[in-house]
This record gives C-alpha cells, sequence and structure tokens, in this order.
C-alpha cells in the first residue's frame, strides 16, 4: 500500500489492519485515530507525525524518513522497530511503549544516534537494556522487569520501577527536572546526581548507591524508601557528595546506612 497524497496529508483510521505487507508513505504524514496494526510493515520516506495513541508491529524507517510521536500521543511497539535514516531522527514528544527491548533499534542505525527522547515518555513493561537516546535520556522513565544500563543518562521526569534496575560501573544517572521528581522501586546505582531545584523524593523500594549522591541543586527527602550508601569487599564506600554549587542541600528524613557487599 503506497500513500502519496501532498504534503501534510492526515490520514484518519478507526479499528485494526491486519496483513503481511508494507505501507509505504512517500511524503510528509500525519496519523490520527485509534487502532491497531497487527503484522503490517511501516515504512515511511519524509516525516511520519502520529498524532494519536496506535499499537504498530513493525517498522521501519527509510533513508530519508522521520518519525515524531505528539505529545498527546501513545505509541505501543510490539515488534521490531529499525531506523536507516541518514540524517533524521525518531522524535517521542508522547509516550513510547517499547514491548520488546531486543528489536528496538538493533540494526542500521542504534537508538543513540537517531532516537530522541528528553521530552517524552519511554516505559518498558518487559525491562530488558535501556535503549541510549541520542539526546541524553527521557521524561518519565517507566521500567517493569529487570532493566540495566551501560550509559550515563538524565531524567526530566519520574522514575518509575516496579521491578529491579541497575546501572553499570562507573555511570551516572542524573535528575534534572523542573518540578518535583520521584523515583521508586529497587534500584542500583553507582553515580546518583540531583540538578533540580525543586528536590527529588525517594517514594518507595530501596536503593543502592555505589560511589557518589550527589546534588548540585536542590534537596533530596525520603517519603518511605530505603536508600544504602554500599561499600565494595576492599572497604570502597559510597560517599555523599553536595560540595558543588549547591552547599545548602539538605537530605530530608533520608537515612543512609553504609552496607558491605562482598
Amino acid at each position: 500500500c503506497l500513500l502519496s497524497r501532498g504534503l501534510g496529508d492526515v490520514y484518519k483510521r478507526q479499528g485494526v489492519m491486519n496483513g503481511s505487507g508494507t505501507i509505504r508513505t512517500i511524503t510528509n504524514h500525519i496519523i490520527s485515530g485509534t487502532g491497531n496494526y497487527n503484522s503490517v510493515t511501516f515504512s515511511n520516506d519524509y516525516k511520519l507525525t502520529f498524532s494519536c495513541d496506535l499499537t504498530l508491529n513493525n517498522h521501519y524507517i527509510p533513508p530519508n524518513g522521520s518519525i515524531e510521536i505528539s505529545p498527546s500521543a501513545t505509541m505501543n511497539i510490539t515488534g521490531s522497530f529499525r531506523c536507516n535514516s541518514s540524517s533524521y531522527y525518531f522524535t517521542n514528544l508522547g509516550t513510547l511503549v517499547i514491548n520488546d527491548v531486543s528489536n528496538f533499534m538493533q540494526s542500521n542505525f542504534a537508538s543513540n544516534q537517531r532516537f530522541r527522547s528528553s521530552s517524552g515518555n519511554v516505559q518498558l513493561p518487559n525491562g530488558g537494556s535501556l535503549p541510549e537516546t541520542q539526546d541524553g535520556g527521557y521524561n518519565t522513565l517507566t521500567i517493569a522487569g529487570t532493566t540495566i544500563s551501560d550509559f550515563d543518562f538524565f531524567v526530566n521526569g519520574n522514575f518509575e520501577n516496579t521491578g529491579n534496575f541497575s546501572s553499570s560501573s562507573g555511570r551516572t544517572v542524573s535528575f534534572s527536572g523542573s518540578s518535583q521528581q520521584d523515583i521508586m522501586g529497587s534500584n542500583t546505582f553507582y553515580n546518583l546526581t540531583l540538578n533540580n531545584s525543586s528536590g527529588l523524593r525517594f517514594v518507595s523500594g530501596a536503593h543502592t548507591i555505589w560511589t557518589v549522591l550527589k546534588s548540585d541543586n536542590g534537596n533530596f527527602s525520603n517519603i518511605a524508601s530505603t536508600v544504602t550508601l554500599a561499600s565494595d569487599s576492599d572497604g570502597e564506600a559510597a560517599q555523599l557528595d553536595n560540595l558543588g554549587s549547591n552547599t545548602s542541600v539538605s537530605y530530608t528524613h533520608l537515612t543512609l546506612p553504609t552496607k558491605r557487599i562482598v
């Protein structure tokens, strides 16, 4: 199926489209409405904007294509997502649900080359390796299952975890929003940095810090969490570091035991 009407056309559909073929757009298009695309592969030249909640099985971005998820829209990817765009991006301004991260931007260009989500929410309902973004972070990050990351990233919204999250040794997770941020779940960080004058709340769960818990701007507070500064078998313990630009940081109701983990 080839969609090739004028620039800026809006295609609206309701319901389910089934099939094993490819829908290819060759001009700028906006997809609106609701529904599912089952076993259908989308392929878009130029820009394709999703302004609606939609479930996609497979998607391929050709060399001249780009994608944008509108702020109010949710894209639910159940199959594979590939990007071969030579100079354009997949920009998430809404919410992206990635059900299988092992099929998300694993061929052609990687996510840290073409995926932007600093203003968009990302959800990983089945865990896996967190996809790295080209612009360095996410708005709200919602994860389940077992999730790992091996790169530095920032969160501008909340960090919502109903599973287990761990970052690799030496990596930094930064909370850099403009309104109060919350973190919950079972999390292991090496470096956790706060740069938000509205502060960061540990709402629930158990959080282990291996290297540094630091505030450049803003206060930490604890609602109902356990926050532990860990030390390794060599006796190297995690540290509090608030000697940067913000020397008046407070740790409200925050009890920080040091735990030696062999």
